[in-house]
């Protein structure tokens, strides 16, 4: 009835549509109302609403008939349009505290290509062992023959920055992702190339580290002579 009362002005056509994250979970306690956050973001991201399990019987003392709400039996499409998508979750707990956050869709992005492009570009693969390297080696390789030349600088930037920098490493300088191909086909079919360059981080002697000391003695810049 309180929902009524919000949001009775909407017509039956475009309903109120409600359901509730304990349907796939379970009681999560503590954890209830950022489930169903997640739910709900998710839902927008994908664009559509998922259904409510198990709801079978709609309950009498609903007047369903009336109100302008319905629960999402069925997987419901929520697309993008010229409105802006909107969606509550409550969380209601045993101690008393109440909460109700309002969610919107996030903006949508638009990225424009650099206007400086490099002529070069370098290409890092790192792996806990030499094995390890060699298995995600291969994997790169796959990907990069999906790969355009005009996406390899944008392949390029995801592998180096996705993934830890673990202990052994392989790198290599290419202008085009068949160039990157080519030198790793030749590393991964004689285990050595001239284009390819590997290495086992902490071979050279022990890293260096600067210590600023805290109370209060630090200030902005300290380290830059140093550095320099």
């Amino acid at each position: 009835k309180s929902l009524g009362a919000v949001f009775g002005q909407r017509s039956r056509e475009q309903p109120l549509v409600i359901g509730s994250v304990k349907t796939n979970f379970g009681h999560l306690e503590n954890a209830a109302g950022i489930a169903g956050f997640i739910k709900v973001v998710l839902a927008l991201k994908h664009e559509e609403i998922p259904p409510h399990l198990h709801f079978r019987d709609p309950s009498p003392h609903i007047d369903w008939h009336d109100l302008p709400i319905e629960v999402a039996v069925e997987a419901l499409p929520w697309r993008r349009g010229e409105r802006r998508r909107l969606a509550g979750v409550s969380s209601l707990s045993f101690s008393g505290t109440n909460c109700h956050v309002v969610l919107e869709e996030a903006p949508q992005l638009t990225t424009e290509p650099a206007a400086f492009r490099r002529p070069l570009h370098l290409l890092a693969i790192t792996g806990r062992s030499k094995a390890s390297l060699r298995l995600q080696t291969n994997a790169v390789r796959n990907a990069l023959s999906e790969t355009s030349n005009t996406a390899f600088a944008d392949f390029c930037f995801s592998t180096n920055t996705g993934r830890p920098a673990f202990q052994h490493r392989l790198a290599l300088v290419a202008n085009s992702s068949h160039a990157s191909q080519q030198q790793l086909d030749e590393f991964l079919e004689q285990g050595a190339s001239a284009a390819v360059f590997t290495g086992v981080d902490g071979e050279s002697g022990p890293k260096v580290a600067f210590l600023f000391t805290g109370q209060g003695s630090q200030y902005a810049g300290m380290g830059r002579e140093l550095y320099e």
